[in-house]
C-alpha cells in the first residue's frame, strides 16, 4: 500500500511537470508569434518620391500661361494616406521645405497613393510677366508637410526642372483701321488710318506695314502682299505711331480692309500671333430705299375695328444697309390727301436694323380701334429718322392709299342660355334647318351623353326677334345605341314636303362601313332614322369625307354631297347621292381632281346657288401650301355633274389664314344669288364675319367686314357658326353657339 502511494505521488509529479511545460510551449510560441507580426508591422510603410517635372513649354514667352506636371510614386509596402506636393521655383538648395511653409509656384494635395502607384498632377495657370531671358530651376517637395510616416524620408524633393523664359522683348499690333469716310462715292479719295504700337518691353528696328483691300471678308496670311504697303523706321518700347493710306475705289459694293505688320517677319517678337487686325468694312455707292407698296389687308374696316397694313419697301441703291443701322418705316392715317414730309411724327413707326442691295421686305402696322368714320388716306416715309445716307433724299414718300371705315352692318343678339353645368358645347354637333316648317330656320343639336354612346337630338327654334327657344328634345337614340363620335350632321328637305330632316353619315366600328340615315321631321319631332344609303363593310372611308347638302339637280329635293379624299388625300372626288324622296341613289361621280391635283385636307366645304339657275352648288375655300394664300372656288352644277372648279375669290399670298376661317354660304343681299361668308377668328380674342357678294356668274366681290367684335371679346375657338335665315325676313343671316365658362352656353344671332 505504501508503494502504490509512492507510484502515485510519481504520477502526480510527473503530470504537474508536463502542465508546467505545455504551458512554457504556449507562452513560448505566443511570444515567438507576436514578436514576428511585430516585425511585419514595422516593414509595412508607403515610400513617397517625386519621379519627375516637365512643362508644357519649358521656353514660354514672358507672360505667357504654362502647365507644370509633376510626376509621384509609392515605392513602399503600403498605400499612403493623405499629404501635400509643393512646386517651388529657385529655391535655396538643398531644398529643406518647413511643413506648413508653401511652395512659391503652387500646393496640390493628394488624397491617397497606392502601394506601388504613380500619379501625374498638374499645377497650372503658370508664368512670368517679367525677367525674360533667365532660367528658372523648378524643384518639388512630397509630404512637405510631413504628414506621412515613409521608410525613406531623405527621397522627398526632386529638382531642378529648367524653364528658360524667352528674351524676346518686342510685341508689335495693330491696334485699328479707320476710315475717312464709311460710305463714300464711286471715284471719292478716303484716308485710312492705320495705328500700329509696340506693347513690348524692347525697341523695334524697322518693319514694314500692308493695307489690304478685298472684295470678299478673307483675312489674309503673315507673308502675303497688301494692296498698299509703307515702311515704319522704328518704334520704341510701349509706343505706338498712325501710318495713312489714301484709296480711290471706281466700282460699288463692300469692301474689306485687313492690315497686316511685319508681314516679312523681320522683327523677332514675343508673340507673332497679334499681327493681322482686321476687316474694316467700306460701303462703296450708296443704298436708296424707296417704298413700292402700301397694302392695307381689308379696304373697308367696321368702325371700332383693326386694320393690319403692310408696307413693302427695296433698296434699289448700289450699296446695302449695315446691320445696327434701324432706319424708320413711318405709316400716317390720315384724312387729308396732302403728304406729310420727312422728319413728321406718327406714332406707327417700325425700325428696320439693315437692308441689303435689292433686299425686299415688308412690314406690317396693325392700325387698331379706328372710330373715326369715313375715308382714310394712308401714307409712308422711308427713313422718316434719316438714319441712312442715300443717293437720293427725295423719293422717300408713298401715297395716298385709301381706306373706308363704317359702322357695323351688323348686330349681335344674344338668346337663350343653358346656365353653369347644364351644357357641354364639346359634346355637341350643330346643324341648322326649318324643321318645323314656319319659314324661320332653327338649330339642331345632336348631344353625346356621357361614353357619348347615349345620345338626343334637340331643337332650339328661331324667332322673328332674332332669339331662339329653349331647346326641345325631338329624337333619342338610347343608351348604347349610337356612336356620337362615329357621326356627321347635316339638313336638308330631302322629301320634299317642306320641312327640313336630319342626314347622319355614320361609320361603324372601323368607320370604314358606311350608312346615311335620314331622320325625317314630323314638325315637332324627328322620326326613328332610317337607312337611305349603305355602302358595304370595306368600301367606304368616313374620315376621308366631307359632308354638305344641296338640291343640285334642281328636282326640289335636297341631295347629300361628299368630298372624298383617297389614300393620301391628294386625289380627290366629288360624289352626289341625289334623294328619291325615300332614300338616296348610289353616290355618283360629279368631279374628280385627278391625282395630286388637290388637297382635301386644305378644303372646306359650302353650298348655295351663286348663279340663281334654281339648282345649288358647290364651293370650296381652299388653302394653299401654309394655308395662308387662300382661294374660294365654285363648282357650278349642270344638274348631273359639276364643272371644273373656278376661282370665285382670291386672298393673295400672305392675306388670309385658311385655318381661322369658317366658310358658309347664304343670300345676305336678297338679290336672289346665293353668297360666301367667313366667320374669321384673329387668335382667340377677336372675330369678324367677312361677306362676299356674288355678281352671279364668276365672283365673289369682298364686302369688308359686316361685323367685328372688340378686341378680347370674342373667342373663335368656343364658336360653332351657322348661316340661315332664323328670323324669316327673308335675308340670311348669322347665328350659332358660344361656349362660357362651367359647362355653360348661349345661343346668339347676328343680324
Amino acid at each position: 500500500m505504501v508503494e502504490n502511494l509512492k507510484n502515485q505521488s510519481r504520477i502526480t509529479i510527473l503530470i504537474a511537470i508536463s502542465i508546467i511545460l505545455a504551458v512554457l510551449v504556449v507562452l513560448t510560441f505566443w511570444t515567438t508569434s507576436t514578436a514576428l507580426e511585430f516585425s511585419v508591422s514595422v516593414l509595412r510603410q508607403p515610400d513617397l518620391f517625386i519621379t519627375n517635372i516637365s512643362a508644357s513649354n519649358p521656353n514660354p514667352s514672358f507672360g505667357e500661361t504654362i502647365t507644370i506636371s509633376v510626376e509621384i510614386k509609392n515605392e513602399g509596402s503600403t498605400s499612403s494616406a493623405g499629404f501635400m506636393v509643393d512646386l517651388f521655383d529657385n529655391p535655396v538648395v538643398p531644398l529643406t521645405p518647413v511643413p506648413g511653409t508653401r511652395g512659391d509656384l503652387g500646393t496640390l494635395r493628394v488624397s491617397t497613393l497606392g502601394m506601388g502607384e504613380s500619379k501625374v498632377i498638374e499645377f497650372t495657370g503658370i508664368s512670368w510677366p517679367y525677367q525674360t531671358g533667365e532660367v528658372h530651376d523648378i524643384w518639388g517637395g512630397i509630404d512637405t508637410d510631413d504628414e506621412v510616416n515613409e521608410s525613406d524620408e531623405s527621397n522627398n524633393t526632386f529638382g531642378p526642372a529648367g524653364i528658360l523664359i524667352k528674351p524676346f522683348l518686342v510685341d508689335l499690333t495693330i491696334l485699328s483701321i479707320t476710315p475717312s469716310e464709311f460710305n463714300p462715292s464711286i471715284g471719292d479719295t478716303v484716308t485710312v488710318d492705320v495705328v500700329v504700337k509696340n506693347q513690348g518691353i524692347g525697341g523695334a528696328g524697322s518693319f514694314d506695314l500692308d493695307l489690304f483691300d478685298s472684295p470678299v471678308n478673307t483675312t489674309p496670311s503673315i507673308g502675303d502682299t497688301g494692296s498698299l504697303y509703307s515702311i515704319v523706321s522704328g518704334l520704341a518700347a510701349g509706343a505706338q505711331t498712325t501710318v495713312s493710306f489714301q484709296m480711290i475705289w471706281q466700282g460699288a459694293g463692300d469692301r474689306y480692309l485687313f492690315g497686316v505688320i511685319d508681314t516679312k517677319q523681320l522683327i523677332q517678337e514675343s508673340s507673332e500671333n497679334n499681327n493681322i487686325f482686321g476687316p474694316s468694312n467700306i460701303f462703296i455707292g450708296k443704298p436708296e430705299v424707296e417704298i413700292l407698296s402700301i397694302n392695307p389687308l381689308e379696304p373697308n374696316v367696321v368702325k371700332g375695328g383693326s386694320l393690319s397694313v403692310d408696307v413693302t419697301i427695296k433698296n434699289t441703291g448700289l450699296n446695302h444697309i449695315p446691320q445696327n443701322t434701324y432706319f424708320s418705316v413711318d405709316l400716317f392715317d390720315q384724312f387729308s390727301t396732302t403728304a406729310p414730309s420727312v422728319g413728321d411724327a406718327t406714332p406707327n413707326s417700325i425700325l428696320i436694323p439693315k437692308l441689303d442691295i435689292g433686299e425686299i421686305t415688308i412690314v406690317r402696322f396693325n392700325l387698331t380701334n379706328l372710330q373715326a368714320t369715313g375715308t382714310h388716306y394712308l401714307f409712308a416715309i422711308a427713313d422718316n429718322n434719316q438714319r441712312v445716307n442715300e443717293s437720293d433724299e427725295n423719293n422717300n414718300v408713298f401715297g395716298p392709299v385709301e381706306v373706308k371705315v363704317y359702322d357695323d352692318k351688323l348686330g349681335v343678339i344674344n338668346s337663350w342660355d343653358s346656365g353653369s353645368n347644364n351644357w357641354s358645347f364639346d359634346a355637341s354637333k350643330v346643324t341648322r334647318g326649318d324643321y318645323n316648317g314656319d319659314g324661320r330656320d332653327d338649330i339642331a343639336f345632336m348631344y353625346g351623353y356621357k361614353t357619348q354612346r347615349d345620345v338626343r337630338v334637340l331643337v332650339a327654334k328661331g324667332k322673328s326677334d332674332g332669339t331662339f327657344a329653349a331647346p326641345a328634345p325631338w329624337w333619342q337614340a338610347g343608351a348604347g345605341n349610337w356612336d356620337w363620335n362615329g357621326s356627321k350632321l347635316v339638313s336638308g328637305d330631302f322629301n320634299g314636303d317642306g320641312k327640313d330632316d336630319l342626314s347622319v353619315l355614320y361609320g361603324y366600328k372601323t368607320q370604314r362601313d358606311v350608312k346615311a340615315f335620314v331622320l325625317r321631321s314630323t314638325g315637332s319631332s324627328f322620326r326613328s332614322p332610317s337607312v337611305w344609303w349603305q355602302a358595304g363593310a370595306g368600301n367606304w372611308d368616313w374620315n376621308g369625307s366631307k359632308l354638305d347638302v344641296g338640291d343640285f339637280n334642281g328636282d326640289g329635293k335636297d341631295d347629300l354631297v361628299i368630298l372624298y379624299g383617297y389614300k393620301t388625300q391628294r386625289d380627290v372626288k366629288a360624289f352626289v347621292l341625289r334623294s328619291t324622296g325615300n332614300s338616296f341613289r348610289s353616290p355618283a361621280v360629279w368631279w374628280q381632281a385627278g391625282a395630286g391635283n388637290w388637297d382635301w385636307n386644305g378644303s372646306k366645304l359650302s353650298v348655295g346657288d351663286y348663279n340663281g339657275d334654281g339648282k345649288d352648288d358647290l364651293s370650296i375655300l381652299y388653302g394653299y401650301k401654309i394655308q395662308r394664300d387662300v382661294r374660294a372656288f365654285v363648282l357650278r352644277s349642270t344638274g348631273n355633274s359639276f364643272r371644273s372648279p373656278s376661282a370665285w375669290w382670291q386672298a393673295g399670298a400672305g392675306n388670309w389664314d385658311w385655318k381661322g376661317s369658317k366658310f358658309l354660304s347664304g343670300d345676305y343681299n336678297g338679290d336672289g344669288d346665293e353668297d360666301i361668308a367667313i366667320f374669321y377668328g384673329y387668335g382667340s380674342s377677336k372675330v369678324a364675319v367677312f361677306v362676299f357678294l356674288s355678281n352671279g356668274s364668276s365672283r365673289f366681290a369682298s364686302q369688308g367686314a359686316w361685323y367685328a367684335s372688340a378686341s378680347g371679346a370674342w373667342d373663335w375657338n368656343r364658336t360653332k357658326i351657322l348661316s340661315g335665315d332664323f328670323d324669316g325676313n327673308g335675308i340670311d343671316n348669322f347665328a350659332g353657339v358660344y361656349k362660357l365658362e362651367n359647362a355653360r352656353i348661349r345661343l346668339f344671332m347676328i343680324r
